[in-house]
């Protein structure tokens, strides 16, 4: 799925003419990479798919971004990036221009001169809005789930488990002195 998404921003690099992208909107980051850390940035161009994060979400990045380069940014994102970008032979580089703070633009573009910017519009959100056949089957998954709890409220059912082998919330329940109702249902 995530190659499928991959392909489709290299056609925006390929139709915007740069080459490559920072993705900074954290919607757009998971939807491309899979990674869903509060902090960082997506790099991808015809060559690099890379994760930039700082030591809090290293782990979880390696985990969700399995396709993808992790970098770690010790002191400045613009360290890092430079050290990318120059390694990658990018000297054109287009960014989410509704989500990327103007000062953040204003730094890069003083500490990293030798790159010429370019404001992406929509182009990156609007990948979200058309889905590929794997969405498509979770999608209908989770219609199929709903009408099953609508036939459920229909026969007069209160309530409905959903998950009746979750027993992840047990030691939670026990350390507030709180009865685990489904504590008897074994997996």
């Amino acid at each position: 799925m995530y190659a499928e998404r991959y392909g489709r921003v290299v056609e925006i690099l390929e139709e915007k003419q740069v080459d490559a992208i920072i993705v900074s909107n954290g919607y757009n980051m998971r939807y491309i990479s899979g990674f869903s850390g509060a902090t960082g940035y997506v790099y991808l161009s015809r060559n690099k798919k890379a994760v930039l994060t700082d030591s809090r979400y290293t782990i979880q990045a390696k985990e969700e971004a399995k396709d993808f380069q992790i970098y770690q940014v010790e002191k400045k994102y613009t360290d890092l990036l430079r050290d990318i970008i120059r390694e990658d032979g990018a000297t054109k580089i287009a960014i989410e221009g509704k989500d990327f703070l103007c000062y953040d633009l204003e730094t890069w573009k003083k500490e990293l001169d030798f790159v010429t910017w370019t404001m992406l519009g929509e182009e990156l959100s609007m990948l979200r809005a058309i889905k590929l056949p794997e969405e498509l089957a979770k999608i209908k998954k989770a219609e199929e789930i709903g009408d099953i709890a609508r036939f459920a409220a229909k026969i007069g059912a209160e309530k409905m488990h959903i998950l009746p082998y979750h027993r992840l919330g047990c030691d939670k329940y026990a350390a507030l002195g709180r009865q685990y109702l489904m504590g008897d249902v074994m997996p």
